[in-house]
């Protein structure tokens, strides 16, 4: 489904490419006001002491400091992190062929960004480039997600408020690259175009991720995952270590899915190879129900806050779709089920559309609502 919807929207990215200018250009019209004398105003000018700059400048310092130390202690929590997931999973190297070889999805997104950058000249090449494919990995399942919603509602500006989403959600590291500001700058153009003509794809930006999404997408390269065998077997390899280490502490062992991503858990939960135990099964089951239950809590609550009654199943099918089929299964989201989201999207739809003429202002001077028309 992904990838029929992304081959239609790059064809009618292609036939409008050749045509596609930039939307919108601003001039800077606007003058100061000039004063009864005639003369041009100028800006007040305020002189420090020596002792305030001298404080202002310790501020600034200080400031320094405390970003240069946080950036030191993402770092080292990168490493922490990356040296016991390698250690749990009895790997020298998160890569195998050039690709992923871990499940990095419980990474925090500033540590991946500290491995990939380089934060502190002391990552591998190996542990920088596998966490470069994760966070390329995490905008396509982002824009994967933001394509189901595209196909039923064909506003493709939906795929670029995902995309400024993701690229806002980025720590002030990543923010201050030139790589971050290119695409920022690149999904605000697109925006600005769609803005001015919504019936005409974005064209002829420089450095567009969700233009480079859809062709990669195209040619089946994007979301490249770990094999699940392969991840079962690492979730097997981090609960035996855990296993060990309660024996050799003589204290009784609690499972800890905190380093586990949804696949790993999704790996327990269904035990597809039987390399699990039926408590092992159970845990991971329960641990599941409660991360989908929070999955819907937040879509619930970020459609409340659209204030869009068809935004509560568009947040559940983008979700939906970002998931592998692994997943679904885990969560017990079956093929009924996202018919159903789509179902209720539609009703949403269709009641939205009967009330719009009812959005304007009442006699009163009051808004308009639904409750006032029950």
């Amino acid at each position: 489904m992904i990838s029929s919807t992304s081959n239609l929207l790059l064809a009618q990215y292609n036939s409008l490419q050749a045509n596609s200018e930039k939307a919108n250009s601003q001039t800077a019209n606007s003058q100061a006001g000039s004063g009864t004398s005639g003369t041009a105003d100028s800006a007040a000018t305020i002189t420090l002491s020596e002792a305030a700059q001298a404080r202002l400048n310790q501020m600034s310092l200080n400031q320094s400091s405390l970003d240069d130390s946080a950036a030191t202690t993402i770092a080292e929590d990168a490493r922490a992190s990356m040296t016991k997931l390698l250690a749990d999973s009895g790997k020298s190297s998160p890569l195998k062929d050039g690709q992923l070889n871990l499940d990095l999805s419980r990474f925090d997104r500033e540590e991946l960004y500290a491995i990939a950058a380089n934060a502190d000249g002391d990552f591998p090449a190996d542990q920088q480039k596998a966490a470069q494919l994760e966070l390329q990995r995490r905008f396509d399942v982002t824009m994967a997600g933001g394509l189901a919603v595209v196909g039923m509602t064909g506003d493709v500006t939906e795929l670029y408020d995902l995309a400024r989403e993701f690229l806002n959600a980025a720590g002030p590291e990543e923010q201050a690259s030139e790589a971050w500001q290119k695409q920022m700058a690149a999904v605000n153009e697109a925006l600005a175009q769609l803005s001015a003509n919504p019936d005409r794809m974005p064209g002829g930006i420089a450095n567009d991720p969700v233009d480079d999404y859809l062709i990669r997408a195209a040619n089946g390269e994007a979301i490249i995952e770990l094999g699940f065998s392969d991840v079962a077997k690492d979730a097997r390899a981090a609960l035996d270590k855990q296993r060990a280490a309660a024996e050799a502490a003589g204290k009784p062992l609690v499972f800890d899915f905190s380093a586990l991503g949804s696949r790993g858990l999704s790996a327990i939960s269904l035990n597809q190879d039987g390399l699990f135990s039926r408590s092992e099964v159970r845990a991971a089951r329960d641990e599941m129900s409660s991360r989908v239950g929070r999955t819907v809590q937040e879509a619930l609550r970020s459609a409340g806050a659209a204030n869009d009654p068809t935004a509560f199943s568009k947040n559940l099918i983008s979700q939906y779709q970002t998931m592998s089929v692994e997943e679904r299964e885990a969560a017990g989201f079956t093929p009924e089920y996202f018919l159903n989201l789509q179902r209720n999207y539609e009703s949403s739809q269709a009641i939205s559309q009967l009330f719009a003429g009812f959005s304007g202002t009442s006699e009163s001077g009051s808004s308009f609502s639904l409750l006032n028309f029950l």
